[in-house]
């Protein structure tokens, strides 16, 4: 398992005029890690982006969903 995060910025930014709303990074698998995750902050939200080796990960919507929820709970106990 590989995790990054990809600093981003706290503003608003375009392109071609049109406002960017969301950002999703992609982090590829490397060698002998099946899961990669990048993480990418941009405007006080955090987006997360899964990459995985279909072959070595075959229940990666199971996967998805604990990290979904797990990311739940970090933002309940900040409350």
């Amino acid at each position: 398992l590989i995790v990054t995060n990809v600093p981003g910025v706290p503003m608003t930014r375009y392109v071609a005029g049109a406002e960017i709303e969301a950002a999703y990074p992609f982090a590829p698998v490397a060698p002998h890690c099946p899961i990669s995750v990048a993480l990418y902050g941009y405007r006080d939200r955090l987006f997360v982006g899964v990459d995985a080796d279909a072959t070595a990960v075959p229940d990666l919507d199971v996967f998805c969903s604990e990290l979904a929820k797990s990311f739940e709970q970090v933002v309940a106990a900040s409350l």
